[in-house]
């Protein structure tokens, strides 16, 4: 890294005398730097990438007519549902083939990940339910490619789609001009129905998700729209954000905004609507809040909506979502029908997958977007500062390793001998610190294993106690979380006999636990910027300074060092989301239970990996700054 002998820059010099200055400067600068990105005047236009799509170019077919057959649908199945008699799913299948389409049924089961106690004895509740699917088959073209229009079937209420989706489907069907296959899915059980076709569709296999196999395929599937309309609505809400923080191409995006503002339908997304303002205040307030909501969604890793997990599947898709509100007017149906037939009737002119746009963004506005380009800098300018202080730190060590070889010793001849020309072997009581830290990592990394594997023991404590399943796997992480918090007091932190030994074994262990850090956050954010951004911004100014230096601010370090621990920040990004957002203010205790075992069961169906994210590497470099703020000095110094 820097070679002793050498003479030190001026900038290193600088560095090393200025470094809590810099530190403080980059953090500030970076989240500042990030705060300022939602104005309007930073963040970007949407503009289309893809000339092929054609977006708004077609004229519209979808009008009043296609509006009441979808009224006539959907009362239809009103009806259904009301009917003990009849069966919504067989209904579906019926009506698509009366409209010339082909349709199955496809026979889905669900086994909940976590298990459940009944008379004392601990089983595996099983969900069963029903997909329905159907082909249009091109005209045009061989059945190469292939577009989904997916329609969740709620069990407590109608989803108005129904009739949207039949009602294209049917005008589909007598168009000539489509070149791609459109497939109708009407998915029961939420998400899980929309899994088990898919896995079905691409022959994949699952212990929890299960679904019949298909008795017929399309092409490759291209994009996917996810439908969701209530009986009346005032404006759509569009919802982006997927599983592991994943994004639809930003072109699909750009689609549906155009259209919906050729048609004078009112857009939000996110569940945030952004209407421009004549005040950059408001401006501002608006896009800030669109940023945060998205932020949340997307750190979270896992969102309850069909298209998650269609773009797992690397198929570029998002919700439509019809809204009821008091504050604007309703708008007419047929418009949003012309959003669904003119986004996919430019998804047909493709010749390609999409992929010229961004897939890493975030949308501020409407209308406006922050790119990677812009977002990725301010948080490089926060991992800075431990990076920076790490630099420092090595610095301090060089410098003191080069005083120690420039003196001098006296042997009894009385010649002056340079101790760099000694024996270089290290004194017995004086093992490599090297091997201090690297007995300290893997410990961690092992208690990072321990707390990953500790829920799989919450079947066997229900069965002994007789407790529920949930609460049992919310209390044995919390017991294994304590006793890592315990066990470096008895076997890591015990006082050195030697201050010089000490000193050197955790600087250096400093070092390593900062750059440790630095590194995985900015592996993190390509995967998923808003976890590692939260991430950052909430735990760097807390670990930076953590040492082993001082006794008297030793409380004060270690309580500071437990704030920054991912368990409690975690619990208090949902705490405060939860308020925030929902104005829900449930318990801490309901809070970190909840978000658990929505964490531990999405982490075993494969949606979400957050939960190993936490336990296998936060959690094991936040033990090396936990080390570093319990530890004991020794008083005595030879």
């Amino acid at each position: 890294m820097i070679d002793s002998r050498r003479p030190e820059s001026k900038l290193l010099l600088f560095i090393s005398t200025h470094v809590t200055k810099l530190c403080i400067l980059c953090y500030t600068l970076g989240l500042a730097g990030f705060l300022v990105l939602p104005y309007r005047d930073i963040s970007e236009n949407h503009y289309h990438s893809e000339n092929a799509l054609l977006t708004g170019l077609q004229t519209p077919n979808y009008g009043t007519k296609e509006q009441r057959a979808a009224d006539l649908i959907n009362q239809e199945f009103l009806r259904i549902r009301e009917s003990t008699n009849r069966d919504v799913f067989d209904s579906l299948a019926s009506q698509m083939r009366d409209y010339g389409m082909t349709a199955y049924k496809q026979e889905v089961s669900f086994k909940q990940p976590l298990p459940a106690m009944q008379n004392q004895n601990l089983y595996h509740p099983i969900e069963n339910g029903t997909n329905v699917y159907g082909f249009i088959r091109t005209g045009r073209a061989a059945s190469t490619e292939s577009i989904v229009l997916n329609i969740p079937i709620h069990k407590d209420r109608h989803n108005y789609a129904v009739g949207f989706a039949l009602s294209i489907g049917r005008q589909i069907r007598a168009q000539p001009f489509w070149a791609k296959d459109i497939v109708l899915l009407f998915s029961d059980m939420g998400y899980v129905g929309s899994q088990a076709w898919l896995q079905s569709y691409y022959d994949m296999k699952s212990d929890y998700v299960k679904g019949s196999p298909l008795q017929e395929r399309a092409g490759a599937i291209l994009a996917s729209l996810n439908l969701d309309f209530p009986d009346a609505m005032s404006l759509i809400n569009v919802e982006v954000v997927g599983n592991k923080g994943q994004l639809p191409n930003l072109d699909l995006v750009n689609v549906v905004w155009k259209l919906s503002y050729q048609n004078s339908v009112k857009m939000a997304v996110g569940g945030v609507y952004h209407k421009n303002s004549a005040s950059p205040e408001r401006n501002y307030k608006d896009s800030l809040k669109m940023v945060s909501r998205m932020f949340l969604k997307q750190a979270s890793g896992f969102t309850e909506f069909n298209h998650a997990t269609f773009l797992q599947h690397n198929i570029q898709s998002l919700t439509i979502q019809g809204v009821t509100s008091e504050d604007y007017r309703k708008t007419e149906a047929y418009r949003v029908g012309r959003i669904v037939e003119g986004t996919v009737r430019s998804l047909n002119n493709l010749l390609e997958k999409l992929h010229h746009s961004y897939f890493f963004y975030l949308i501020s506005a409407t209308d406006r977007f922050i790119s990677i380009v812009l977002y990725m800098p301010p948080l490089g300018l926060i991992l800075l500062a431990p990076a920076l202080k790490a630099l420092s730190l090595w610095m301090d060590r060089k410098k003191a390793s080069k005083e120690k070889e420039d003196e001098v010793t006296i042997d009894e001849v009385g010649e002056f001998i340079p101790r760099s020309l000694k024996s270089n072997k290290q004194e017995p009581n004086n093992p490599s610190p090297w091997m201090g830290v690297f007995y300290r990592l893997a410990l961690a990394e092992v208690l990072g294993v321990l707390l990953y594997f500790s829920p799989f023991f919450a079947s066997a404590w229900s069965a002994m106690y007789g407790m529920d399943s949930d609460r049992s796997l919310t209390l044995i992480f919390i017991s294994t979380y304590a006793s890592t918090l315990v066990l470096p007091f008895n076997t890591l932190v015990r006082p050195l006999d030697d201050r010089k030994a000490f000193d050197n074994l955790h600087s250096l262990l400093r070092i390593v636990a900062l750059l440790l850090f630095c590194v995985t956050i900015g592996c993190t954010a390509v995967l998923n910027f808003s976890l590692a951004m939260i991430t950052a911004a909430l735990t760097v100014p807390l670990l930076t300074p953590i040492s082993s230096d001082s006794k008297r601010f030793k409380p004060i370090k270690v309580g500071i060092c437990l704030l920054a621990s991912p368990v409690v920040v975690a619990l208090v990004v949902f705490y405060a989301a939860d308020i925030f957002f929902n104005g829900d203010y449930d318990t801490l205790w309901n809070v970190a239970s909840t978000k658990l075992l929505k964490s531990y069961e999405q982490s075993l169906l494969g949606n979400s990996w957050n939960y190993e994210f936490a336990c296998l590497l936060i959690h094991p470099i936040w033990m090396l700054f936990w080390i570093l703020a319990v530890a004991k000095a020794p008083e005595k110094e030879y």
